[in-house]
């Protein structure tokens, strides 16, 4: 220990890096002081966050809790989210670290509010569409602000289309499939649009991803089936139907779209080594 500079009378000494629990006392002279034992606390630590969104009232969506972990997030202009949070221990309080840039600059966050049993919630306002990210979800979100305005008639088909987009984005497959649904419904085949193509194409993008090719098949064939569209339109929705009777287990009939691929276009994407695979099977 080290006489303190400004005082002869006290001493001072640092333990560095402590990393297990250890007792100590202090002697001077004769004295001796008692035993002081040092106990080792748990770091304070976020054991759970939940993020809720309610999107903007135009929309007419119910709130979203959004899957942990797996952002970024994309949320409407306008939308309110909610953090949620359980900390390992009581806290006096907790703040959420936002990047600035992120948001207009008379954005306000409230500072996380701690009810005594380590819960914490704080709701704050959503970052302006077009804030950290692409020019296209920018646009995006955008239409929906348009929508708001009171384009009613733009608002059915574009609407469901984009919110099935957007919950897609947010790897929200369930949200996004019931979107899509509503869209294809608004919608029919030979319309002299690609609307109906467009929702058929992402149905089955969603149910291949949720593990469901049997659905999948269903919505790439109603495409396939639609009148009025180009060839290369044609052609992808052969290859992803394809695709899912292949995750499906049904290999004949995965060659067979394979094959139809393959004989318009020999180098489309890598039909040639699917086709190859297939053989071997």
């Amino acid at each position: 220990m080290k006489k303190k500079p400004d005082n002869p009378r006290e001493f001072e000494t640092v333990f560095t890096n402590v990393i297990e629990e250890f007792e100590f006392r202090a002697r001077g002279g004769d004295a001796v002081s008692p035993w002081i034992r040092v106990e080792l606390v748990e770091t304070p630590a976020v054991n759970a966050l939940k993020l809720e969104v309610t999107p903007p009232k135009y929309t007419g969506e119910k709130v979203v809790e959004l899957p942990s972990g797996k952002g970024p997030y994309f949320v409407l202009k306008g939308s309110t989210l909610k953090l949620s949070g359980t900390a390992n221990k009581e806290l006096a309080e907790a703040t959420p670290v936002v990047e600035a840039m992120a948001f207009e600059s008379d954005t306000s966050f409230a500072t996380v509010a701690n009810d005594g049993d380590g819960r914490a919630s704080s709701p704050t306002t959503a970052a302006p569409a077009g804030a950290g990210i692409d020019a296209g979800l920018a646009e995006l979100f955008e239409e929906f602000r348009a929508a708001e305005e009171g384009d009613s008639e733009h608002e059915d088909f574009e609407t469901h289309y984009n919110m099935g987009t957007a919950y897609k984005e947010m790897d929200l497959m369930d949200e996004a499939v019931q979107e899509f649904q509503t869209a294809a419904n608004l919608v029919k085949p030979g319309d002299g649009t690609s609307r109906f193509l467009q929702c058929c194409n992402m149905l089955g993008h969603c149910f291949m991803q949720k593990g469901m090719p049997e659905a999948a098949v269903i919505w790439f064939k109603k495409g396939l089936s639609a009148p009025g569209h180009t060839e290369d339109e044609y052609q992808a929705l052969r290859y992803e139907l394809a695709s899912a009777y292949e995750q499906l287990g049904d290999l004949k009939s995965a060659r067979e779209f394979y094959t139809a691929v393959y004989g318009v276009d020999v180098s489309y994407r890598e039909v040639a080594d699917k086709l190859s695979q297939l053989k071997n099977k």
